[in-house]
């Protein structure tokens, strides 16, 4: 007989238009918001592509004239026998330390491993300066002009037709679950046929959830082809892999909640109003006051902070000290440093450049301290928070498994500091001692080069988030079934 109800079962559904309008409307989104992300992503490579070879051709001509430049020095060239142009190119060209701190001055964050499922707010740059010169000029610089809208909810990309319409299409298809045939009354006739309210409510139960299911595969797969995603990396498998669970997951908990919902034994359109409110709270009004808690919490300083802080320092260092202050400031603060030439005022104006920058990057210290303080905070109140409502648990399981949450960006931003340190510490001395650059120092100073983080770590992170979901559907899920089972014998007890 569970045969015979799973056809039954399947007949109602392929005969309800709505099942087939919602299966093919969600198709033709995910596969417009794969294309779109594909096509986001193919633009960032392109320009980081770009960005990278421009620094790399950078490099070399700033390598090859500075060995050209130091073998006619080396064969007794007269610097007073050329030009006004050339004797500026061989005190201020590539044999210079600080024209060769401004070669390649970039550090690049190439796209992450499945951008193109999850974009992003795309306001995260796709390159940060290593140099110091940036906490001279405009602090203005970066500040974000996009659409606010866009800022609000960000691309149309994958996670947001997951986290958004994905629970609507299961809504869709399953709120009229055991209703069909309680509001047509022929339930008490089915019945009364020899099957038990366990094979009745398995059978409605498989039908959607095979239906469900192989929707599922069609959407990922239509996933994949219109995002282009490379399978040949051993990471973007298995990242796809889990973004598969991670949304399969969260396909399961609402068909585990809308079958509760249906065993109360309301209406369909009840059923959608009940369906419909828990979505409404669990995807978009929870999530926005975790956010809100979270960020008042532990509130990071305003970038108009940051940005007032720069310039009261700057006008501090060019004009509110001395410049023998300033550099005596700096060798007793980082005694690393000697001291240069005596009597050179050329090391002495170099000195107070150092000196200058590195007085704003101390003044500003705490203030990125305190950020990374508080961003620190913020994320391990959200790790907690985030358990209380699927739309914040599977967002930031989604990111997790894209590699495109704000942890990566903040990896960055770290690493981009720590190659500044590095760079002044290569640099400074150099500067201050006058001392010339070589084609090897071209090919040892400091740069920047992203690392991807390890997808065991990735995988660590994301089981107990997908243990609490599946924890969460199971519960669900006995309770619908202890709840239709006895709304089914009531039924049958009704019919006879």
């Amino acid at each position: 007989m569970l045969g015979t109800i799973i056809r039954h079962e399947w007949r109602i559904l392929r005969s309800d238009v709505a099942t087939w309008i919602v299966f093919g409307v969600l198709a033709v989104v995910v596969g417009y918001a794969g294309w779109h992300g594909r096509s986001i992503v193919e633009r960032e490579r392109s320009a980081v592509e770009e960005f990278e070879e421009r620094q790399a051709v950078e490099v070399a001509e700033a390598r090859l004239r500075a060995v050209q430049m130091k073998a006619r020095l080396d064969s007794g060239l007269d610097l007073t026998t050329l030009s006004t142009q050339e004797q500026v190119e061989f005190a201020n060209g590539p044999l210079n330390s600080v024209y060769a701190s401004r070669v390649a001055a970039f550090g690049i964050r190439p796209p992450a491993p499945l951008e193109a499922l999850s974009l992003g707010d795309g306001i995260d740059p796709l390159a940060l300066s290593i140099g110091d010169s940036s906490l001279i000029s405009d602090t203005s610089a970066g500040e974000s002009t996009t659409n606010p809208l866009r800022l609000a909810v960000g691309h149309f990309d994958l996670t947001f037709v997951v986290l958004y319409l994905y629970p609507l299409a299961v809504i869709a298809l399953t709120h009229n679950l055991l209703t069909t045939e309680r509001e047509t009354g022929i339930l008490p006739l089915l019945l009364s046929q020899p099957v038990g309210p366990r094979s009745f409510f398995a059978g409605s139960l498989i039908v959607r959830a095979l239906f469900l299911s192989a929707a599922q595969f069609v959407w990922s797969g239509l996933a994949l082809l219109s995002s282009g995603l490379d399978l040949t990396s051993s990471d973007v498998r298995v990242r796809f892999v889990l973004w598969f669970i991670v949304t399969g997951s969260y396909v399961v908990f609402w068909f585990a909640l809308s079958a509760l919902v249906a065993a109360r034994g309301r209406r369909a359109a009840s059923n959608a109003l009940v369906l419909c409110t828990c979505w409404l709270a669990g995807v978009v009004v929870l999530p926005g006051v975790i956010q809100f808690v979270v960020n008042t919490s532990h509130p990071v300083p305003l970038r108009s902070e940051y940005i007032q802080s720069l310039r009261s320092t700057r006008a501090l260092v060019t004009t509110g000290l001395s410049e023998q202050r300033l550099i005596d400031e700096f060798f007793e603060t980082n005694p690393r440093f000697r001291r240069g030439p005596e009597g050179a005022e050329l090391s002495r104006r170099y000195t107070a450049a150092v000196a200058r920058f590195d007085r704003i990057a101390r003044e500003i210290q705490p203030l990125r301290q305190r950020t990374v303080v508080q961003q620190d905070a913020q994320e391990r109140l959200f790790a907690v928070l985030r358990f209380t409502t699927p739309g914040a648990l599977v967002e930031h399981l989604l990111y997790d498994v894209t590699g495109t949450g704000p942890a990566r960006n903040r990896r960055f931003v770290a690493g981009i500091e720590d190659v500044r340190r590095g760079r002044r510490t290569f640099f400074w001395q150099r500067q201050i001692d006058l001392a010339t650059i070589t084609a090897e120092d071209y090919d040892l100073m400091p740069r920047y080069q992203f690392q991807e983080e390890p997808i065991s770590n990735v995988i660590r992170r994301v089981f107990l988030p997908l243990a609490a979901i599946a924890m969460a559907s199971g519960v669900l899920a006995l309770l619908a079934h202890v709840r239709s089972v006895s709304l089914l014998k009531s039924a049958d007890a009704s019919g006879k």
